[in-house]
């Protein structure tokens, strides 16, 4: 359970007690980043082991071997995205009905705590199932599927940010959201920069096999965590039984579709779903990124080591983390800064890094690109905190099962669109997928300077809990007040203290 106490360095002070899911997504994420690149370097092995041998596999790192055997490297890196492709689907259709049918509604209407511990049970399952896979390197390329399958089943990584971003908006007070998001969202570049570099120089100086146990660790840890400090928050009425066993999945589709469709103003509604679109959009390009990076850098002329893949993405996420750690807090507090402005800003830093590294052609030029898009956690962080001010605080579960699944969809369509475009573009610009990312990327720029121009930061900005109302029923008593009107009432009266831990 957690402790309240209060700690100063300085000007500086925070309590415990404030430390939540936090911990939890950085050895989640962690233990992903790990796994991840692993499990891609693993099929790559596995892809040429079974077409040449060991020796040939070997050689194939080198750029003039690489340029000598264009057409076996060819093969070697269009059959690995291929099987990157099925295993990113085999994960996110399971994780979209397991968000969307279970633990979305659990969240809200039995307690929040279960849903952070499934996805965690679920990396570990893929870490062990991975590990075998590592044992046995001439299995069937298909059992690389079963690891993936089992997290998608707990939810995966969809579910378990679906689960702390829940957690976190229902404890966090109106004025702080936006930077306990912020400090929350950068435990995933923090956990990617040990994570990644981690797995690059474990792996050039180990195992598979040590990796993907070292993973389990990670998220065995997590679980611990989970189970001794961190607070479930329940509601107050418990949950019939039966619906939980028999009726769950459907009573839990129905809420989340009226939920849905539940009659807000015009322009509350409007806003949802442009923050949803643009969200979704960025996760395409994020998703499709990470699903080709590492066979982008491993070609010729640039022929990366995983251990070298490991530094860039370790300063990659370390430059990130901070800009969420140190530079969002400043801009919120000090220059009261909106949050369209700071996930424009975030865009601009995304667009400009993936024109160039879609350009690079040297070692140098892409690590400046992992520099100039240091602020591309900002988007995420200033969406979400916009969007869940925007519904009740026991509907933050359904707002983010919703988002999850909007997200397991446009994760499977970018597996599809980016392991399709790269290998066709590669005789004539292996780059041209980031120069496309950053096209869709723009499309959520402009969506996002339309809200940012019609003032939808102000009406997304939540109200102190201490001028916060009692729930009525403010949806059908205040047709004449104008729309800005009717949401903040409506934020205000809907807004409850029902919640338990």
């Amino acid at each position: 359970m957690a402790i309240s106490r209060d700690i100063r360095c300085g000007p500086v002070h925070f309590n415990l007690r404030d430390i939540t899911v936090e911990p939890v997504l950085f050895l989640y994420m962690f233990a992903v980043n790990v796994v991840l690149p692993t499990l891609q370097a693993l099929a790559y092995f596995k892809v040429c082991i079974q077409r040449y041998n060991a020796s040939f596999c070997q050689q194939l790192r080198n750029v003039t071997f690489q340029q000598e055997h264009s057409e076996e490297n060819d093969y070697v890196q269009s059959t690995t995205s291929h099987w990157i492709l099925l295993a990113n689907v085999a994960m996110t259709i399971p994780a979209c009905f397991t968000v969307m049918l279970f633990l979305g509604s659990f969240g809200d209407k039995v307690g929040r705590k279960f849903p952070v511990v499934l996805p965690i049970l679920g990396a570990v399952a893929q870490s062990l199932a991975s590990l075998l896979n590592a044992v046995f390197p001439y299995a069937p390329l298909g059992f690389l599927l079963i690891g993936p399958l089992l997290s998608g089943m707990c939810g995966g990584i969809i579910a378990a940010l679906m689960a702390v971003f829940s957690y976190i908006t229902h404890v966090a007070p109106p004025e702080t959201k936006t930077t306990r998001i912020g400090i929350l969202e950068s435990m995933i570049f923090l956990a990617g920069t040990l994570g990644v570099f981690t797995s690059g120089v474990m792996l050039d100086g180990t195992s598979f096999t040590f990796v993907f146990g070292f993973s389990a660790g990670l998220q065995c840890l997590a679980l611990v965590y989970v189970v001794v400090w961190l607070e479930d928050v329940r509601p107050p009425e418990p949950v019939v039984l039966r619906s939980m066993c028999g009726r769950w999945a459907w009573e839990s589709l129905k809420e989340v579709m009226q939920f849905v469709r539940r009659p807000r103003a015009p322009r509350v509604r409007l806003t949802i779903l442009l923050l949803v679109l643009s969200i979704d959009l960025i996760l395409l390009c994020t998703v499709g990124e990470l699903d080709i990076l590492l066979l982008f850098l491993r070609r010729e002329p640039l022929a990366w080591s995983q251990t070298l893949f490991g530094y860039f993405k370790g300063l990659e996420n370390l430059l990130r983390g901070l800009v969420l750690m140190v530079a969002l807090p400043l801009l919120k507090r000090k220059l009261r800064v909106r949050d369209t402005s700071l996930v424009l800003g975030g865009l601009v830093s995304k667009v400009a890094g993936l024109v160039l590294l879609g350009l690079a052609t040297h070692t140098w030029m892409v690590f400046c690109a992992g520099v100039v898009s240091m602020g591309q956690g900002l988007p995420s962080v200033g969406i979400r905190s916009m969007s869940s001010s925007l519904v009740k605080r026991d509907e933050q579960g359904r707002l983010f099962s919703v988002v999850a699944a909007s997200e397991s969809v446009v994760a499977v369509l970018a597996a599809l669109l980016f392991n399709t475009v790269y290998p066709e573009s590669l005789h004539f610009f292996p780059g041209f997928s980031f120069i496309m990312a950053a096209i869709i990327s723009l499309a959520a720029f402009f969506i996002v300077l339309y809200l940012h121009r019609t003032g939808t930061a102000e009406l997304c900005t939540p109200q102190p809990f201490d001028r916060m109302a009692e729930e009525t029923d403010t949806e059908h008593e205040s047709s004449s007040r104008d729309e800005e009107d009717f949401h903040i009432a409506e934020v205000a009266s809907e807004d409850h203290f029902g919640y338990i831990t």
